[in-house]
């Protein structure tokens, strides 16, 4: 018998055997080679199971792209996946895994479509979580399903919780990296240094680099470049120190940089904008971020210099700049407002989003940022927003207003959520009698409304209309200049 066919077995579960080792022998790319007179004798023998045999095979190929590495035996960490399992992994594979993610290239395409499933065979934790997230988007799509089949995706986001609760316990080298995604779909965790591990590509929180926001008085050429020149007092650019941008990476060997053109001065744009000294804060914003912060870090990252910077001055749209000043000009005579030094941080991690919607408007950048924010919120705040804080949930209503602007394949999740998100912080505000509170969440309601009635170009140019000092049609043509120079920047330091 050639090595490899199949054995004859003259009894009535050679076709129960038969039909397992053609699922295994499919699935791992390989042929089944039987003798002539096996195939023969089987059919004389049992024609009922033959055609019970045929109708599985029929069955099991309405799965024809499921991917080799879950056979043999469809064994995972947590046990034998059935059919409802399959189902969802298959779903996964073929529809959810491209609305995972806002950024569209192939590093990104081969994490959340390749990696993540293979990944999950072994850990548990992201195997449940992306059955649950699959089982919510496929059922989604489908109005007839079942209420056993609506629960099953919260009986795997639980199963996800237990098992994720568990792994941390006993974090590894091993299971680090599956961790780390699954906590950024969770949004529960995160921590920074993780750009030499296989998915930092799927955890970048920026995609291009951003110009200073515009000023309210002219200032020098160098004003305008956002590395390896001197800031000034007080100033720390929007972009992440020492990254790497695509843009960038395909611009360092270009030809066509060199220096004879010159601009004749930077452009003078005239915006609000607040400066003030952060050195007193109870916490430096250069360090929340910091690798140093995180207790799962591994040792090698205690060195890392933050990934994130305090951007300043802050590029935020009048009811929110409002809310900014009213907590940089405290009243050193009223009393001590202990969230303080919480709220400014994270209010100035809202500029590189508006920084964004001003210089690319609505692009793969700001949709990332957007997406990301949660990552630099502190524990501080977010238990402010617990305890129901009035400015903290104003910062957390105008996150969601800019979820609008996400793309409708990439915000599936959240059909209503936003409505009656507003609508309870707005119930907060206004029992407060703030006016500065209750405008700033009137702006986020504006968002809504106008993206409903008009779209999200015409919503995130609202933003800008009553902006005094910036003009939405001038964002794309300042950033040109801006990289003029840049260009010229980097012309002249390779030219030494």
């Amino acid at each position: 018998m050639p090595q490899g066919a199949a054995t004859p077995v003259a009894s009535a579960s050679l076709d129960c055997y038969s039909s397992l080792s053609d699922r295994h022998y499919y699935f791992q790319n390989l042929v089944c080679v039987y003798p002539p007179d096996t195939r023969r004798e089987h059919s004389v023998l049992s024609s009922d199971h033959s055609l019970g045999s045929e109708h599985e095979v029929v069955s099991f190929n309405a799965f024809p792209d499921s991917p080799s590495w879950f056979m043999p035996a469809l064994i995972t960490s947590s046990g034998q996946l059935g059919t409802v399992e399959l189902r969802y992994l298959h779903h996964y594979k073929t529809n959810v895994w491209s609305t995972m993610s806002l950024q569209k290239n192939d590093q990104v395409a081969f994490i959340n479509r390749d990696w993540v499933p293979q990944a999950s065979v072994a850990e548990e934790h992201l195997l449940y979580t992306i059955l649950s997230i699959s089982a919510m988007h496929l059922h989604g799509q489908h109005r007839c399903t079942t209420s056993r089949e609506k629960a099953l995706a919260l009986t795997y986001c639980q199963r996800a919780f237990a098992s994720y609760n568990a792994a941390l316990q006993n974090i590894t080298s091993e299971n680090y990296e599956s961790l780390l995604i699954t906590s950024m779909w969770m949004m529960i965790m995160w921590a920074s240094g993780i750009e030499k591990l296989t998915i930092y590509p799927l955890l970048r929180r920026e995609l291009r680099k951003l110009p200073p926001p515009p000023i309210l008085a002219p200032l020098p050429n160098w004003f305008f470049y956002t590395s390896g020149k001197p800031r000034g007092d007080g100033w720390h650019h929007p972009n992440a120190p020492e990254d790497t941008y695509t843009e960038d990476l395909s611009r360092q060997n270009d030809p066509t940089l060199h220096c004879s053109w010159v601009p004749e001065a930077s452009p003078r744009p005239q915006s609000a904008g607040v400066l003030f000294d952060n050195t007193k804060l109870g916490c430096h914003p250069q360090q929340l971020m910091s690798a140093s912060n995180s207790p799962h870090a591994p040792s090698s990252w205690k060195a890392k210099k933050p990934s994130w910077e305090f951007p300043a001055p802050a590029f935020l749209p009048p009811p929110l700049l409002a809310l900014l000043q009213n907590l940089v000009e405290h009243k050193q005579s009223g009393p001590l407002d202990i969230h303080r030094p919480v709220l400014i941080p994270v209010l100035h991690a809202l500029s590189p989003i508006f920084l964004s919607l001003y210089y690319y408007h609505l692009s793969p950048d700001v949709h990332v940022r957007i997406f990301v924010l949660p990552t630099f919120l502190t524990a501080e705040f977010l238990a402010l927003v617990r305890t129901h804080e009035p400015r903290a949930l104003v910062v957390l209503g105008w996150w969601f207003a800019l979820l609008t602007f996400l793309p409708q394949t990439n915000s599936w999740f959240s059909p209503g959520l936003i409505a009656r998100v507003l609508q309870s912080v707005s119930n907060v505000t206004t029992r407060t009698c703030d006016t500065v509170l209750m405008d700033a969440m009137e702006g986020a309601y504006r968002i809504v409304t106008q993206e409903q009635r008009v779209g999200k170009e015409a919503a995130v140019k609202s933003i800008f209309e009553k902006w005094e000092g910036v003009i939405w049609e001038e964002g794309p043509q300042r950033e040109t200049q801006w990289r003029q120079q840049e260009d010229i920047w980097r012309c002249q330091e390779r030219d030494g």
